[in-house]
């Protein structure tokens, strides 16, 4: 079974990808899925950040508030440095889970789509890496869509991610996705058609 990295920045357009994976018929297993998995109310994960960050990332019903997290953990290096620590070893575990269950399954590709693949390590358990980036612009701009945040909220959490340099560095492909979906979905089909002939 080959295991495919598939990371970038926020707005990069990851999940686009993860699409064309999936209907290339390769198993996807979206980390920013888990992570919702692993804070829910009452869960060892939640309680460790409420230690770390306080109560006040807590709605009134007790379940997270992931905007005042993202407020909190984006406002510093060392802040985003713990929230990663606390929930990337939660992650992770699952990660393992998922991956022996398709290979049970017989399944001959799986896609392991993390924002913070580099950061848990979790690149040393790929075959390789694909690292999906776009002009900072337009990230900005897909972000603040998605998340409903200005403009200078999105500019703070590129801040504390890895650079386009670190990607062409440290990833076997690296696709621009700046708004023509359809070079960005022939980009990686080029990628798809490549693995499935090794």
């Amino acid at each position: 079974m080959k295991i495919i990295g598939l990371t970038g920045n926020s707005g990069s357009g990851k999940t686009t990808a993860s699409e064309f994976f999936k209907n290339a018929g390769f198993m996807v297993i979206n980390c920013d899925k888990l992570a919702r998995e692993v804070v829910q109310k009452g869960s060892p994960c939640l309680f460790e950040l409420c230690e770390f960050f306080g109560q006040q990332i807590l709605s009134a019903d007790g379940t997270l508030d992931r905007k005042k997290l993202a407020q909190l953990a984006f406002s510093s290096k060392e802040k985003t440095a713990r929230l990663n620590q606390i929930t990337h070893k939660y992650i992770i575990e699952k990660v393992h889970i998922l991956i022996q269950e398709y290979k049970l399954q017989g399944c001959s590709y799986v896609v392991i789509d993390a924002p913070v693949l580099y950061e848990s390590a979790l690149d040393k358990i790929c075959d390789l890496v694909v690292a999906v980036t776009a002009d900072e612009s337009v990230r900005v701009q897909r972000l603040a869509l998605r998340d409903n945040i200005t403009s200078s909220e999105a500019m703070n959490r590129f801040k504390n991610q890895k650079t386009l340099e670190f990607f062409e560095q440290n990833a076997d492909f690296v696709v621009i996705n700046d708004n023509d979906k359809e070079n960005f979905k022939k980009d990686i089909e080029q990628i798809i058609t490549k693995l499935k002939g090794e």
